[in-house]
């Protein structure tokens, strides 16, 4: 069964919504109303810790307790993150330096959000949709981060139980009529991340098949460089979820500069069964000349892991762009010690290089020139 035909309705027995909406409703966190049910709690605390997100945003703030809770739960993980709530009802909220309230109608976040702000913020994303429940504003509010989001980033969408309760008439068919709608639009760039749907029992969440991950992109964004060109092949057994670059001062990049420092970030994921690891990259230009390549077998200092189902781990890598002007693409693979492929992406990421230097071919060796006249 596809995630498209997937029920959205919960296998928490009919006694029991009634009361778990009721308390619900009352919860507070520090006093400030919360409204976040014992299930989703325990989900998002297990996310952020897995994700470990630089910015959260949070569309429906209500009184702001949820936003204090998250970025309480963000601190004590030991994560500096920034939460980015709105809400198009203005209210007392907490005042507290990891939150901005912004008080906006989400139907229009691109008006709060643009491209350059889009670009500046800290990755990862971890985007939580809990507006008005109207299928008009989810799907809004999908639309607008599909173009954002990085492969191993989530979008959640709350209060699909609706369908449960058999009220998503009352919100034009809801949260979950906008998911479907979605995943069927972005052609499985998106899946239903049923590690989390299913935790406690089939949709045992007030977000039914709410945990929307990206594993995929088919469509260039304006804030990454994916490249038409990949091609991806491997066993699975392992995952590569994302790839980008970063500045020296951490913000992802579209292009590089020669003669700057960039990190190379990739997020990883491993799946069906316990593997040794070993991560390589190669740096080719558009005419297919590799240009550098090496993995973490090769490389003094780094290591072999062993990926468990379920594990997460991120490699940086950093290194001094030498590269002349030009288009260039990155491939990043992983696979076994003995080479058995697990995940290859060729070309995934498509690099512009940039320079106010002139010269030819593809290295930049900074020569410097300087006459003097012959003494016979």
């Amino acid at each position: 069964m596809s995630d498209i035909d997937r029920s959205p309705v919960s296998a928490i027995p009919a006694e029991y919504l009634d009361a778990v909406q009721k308390g619900t409703m009352r919860y507070t966190y520090k006093g400030v109303n919360c409204l976040k049910n014992p299930f989703d709690i325990a989900l998002y605390l297990q996310l952020i810790w897995e994700v470990k997100p630089r910015t959260i945003f949070e569309i429906g703030s209500f009184d702001g307790g949820s936003a204090l809770f998250l970025a309480d739960m963000c601190t004590m993980m030991g994560l500096e993150t920034n939460i980015l709530s709105v809400d198009i009802e203005p209210r007392t909220r907490p005042q507290d330096d990891r939150i901005q309230f912004f008080v906006s109608d989400a139907h229009e976040l691109e008006k709060l959000f643009s491209e350059e702000k889009m670009k500046s913020l800290p990755r990862p994303f971890l985007i939580i949709e809990d507006g008005n429940h109207n299928y008009d504003l989810s799907i809004s509010v999908l639309n607008f981060f599909e173009k954002w989001l990085e492969p191993g980033e989530y979008i959640c969408v709350e209060d699909g139980i609706a369908d449960t309760f058999s009220v998503e008439e009352r919100y034009d068919g809801g949260p979950n009529r906008a998911i479907k709608e979605f995943l069927t639009e972005t052609s499985g760039d998106f899946e239903i991340d049923k590690k989390y749907c299913d935790y406690f029992g089939y949709n045992v969440t007030w977000n039914t098949n709410g945990y929307l991950r990206r594993v995929a992109r088919t469509a260039k964004s304006p804030n990454l460089q994916h490249s038409v060109r990949e091609h991806r092949y491997g066993d699975g057994s392992a995952r590569i979820l994302s790839v980008r670059l970063e500045d020296v001062e951490g913000k992802s990049v579209s292009q590089a500069v020669t003669g700057e420092n960039y990190t190379l970030v990739v997020d990883i994921e491993g799946y069906t069964k316990d593997c040794e690891t070993v991560l390589g990259f190669l740096m080719r230009n558009d005419r297919g000349v590799d240009v550098y390549g090496t993995d973490t077998l090769k490389n003094p200092g780094a290591e072999i892991i062993i990926l468990q189902p379920g594990d997460r781990f991120r490699l940086k890598v950093d290194f001094h762009n030498a590269l002349m002007p030009g288009q260039y693409y990155i491939t990043v693979g992983l696979a076994a010690p003995d080479e058995t492929k697990y995940d290859m992406r060729f070309d995934a990421f498509a690099l512009p290089v940039i320079s106010t230097k002139t010269g030819t071919g593809i290295t930049d060796l900074e020569a410097s020139f300087a006459w003097n006249r012959s003494v016979e």
